[in-house]
């Protein structure tokens, strides 16, 4: 039993204060990679949220100055419903808008998709042609699209622009 004694005791022999320090600065090298890589994730993330906190209020700013250079002018447009239909060569659009602002709105230019669109009439909800969308009423823009220069499919997202005489700009996906 001694020799079992003997055996275990000179395994856990007092260890050099060189050893001590080896097996001490492996740890505290792992440790001090750890915390670098902690702090660093913890200042990206911090840069990361103020960035996208930035860019956010930035885009806000924008859409409020847009909307007040809207509100100045007193054109305030919004789309009420829309269909698409397609007619041999073309795809007819045609866009109800309702204005309630308090000025008439004149329509100088039309944007589908990006393409400029010369084939645009306003139409009141009774038929009859109009020139411009008057204050309180619902105005249909009807855009014949060549279906060579953009062909619009019932049923397929597209954006239309809108651009008054004031040359205020009126964007909708449909």
């Amino acid at each position: 039993m001694r020799d079992h004694d003997d055996s275990h005791h000179q395994s856990s022999q007092p260890r050099s204060p060189r050893q001590k320090a080896r097996s001490r600065r492996g740890s505290s090298e792992v440790l001090g990679a750890v915390l670098v890589a902690v702090i660093t994730m913890g200042a990206f993330s911090v840069y990361a949220s103020y960035a996208l906190n930035q860019t956010s209020n930035e885009a806000q700013s924008v859409v409020q100055s847009l909307r007040k250079g809207t509100l100045k002018q007193g054109q305030l447009l919004s789309v009420v419903y829309h269909w698409e239909k397609v007619q041999g060569t073309s795809t007819q659009v045609k866009i109800s808008l309702y204005n309630y602002g308090y000025a008439d709105v004149n329509v100088k230019y039309v944007f589908i998709d990006g393409v400029p669109q010369d084939r645009f009439s306003l139409f009141t909800v009774e038929g009859k042609q109009a020139s411009t969308i008057k204050v309180g009423s619902i105005t249909n823009l009807v855009v014949d699209v060549p279906y060579a220069v953009n062909p619009i499919v019932s049923g397929q997202s597209y954006e239309v622009v809108l651009v008054t005489d004031e040359n205020l700009v009126y964007s909708w996906g449909l």
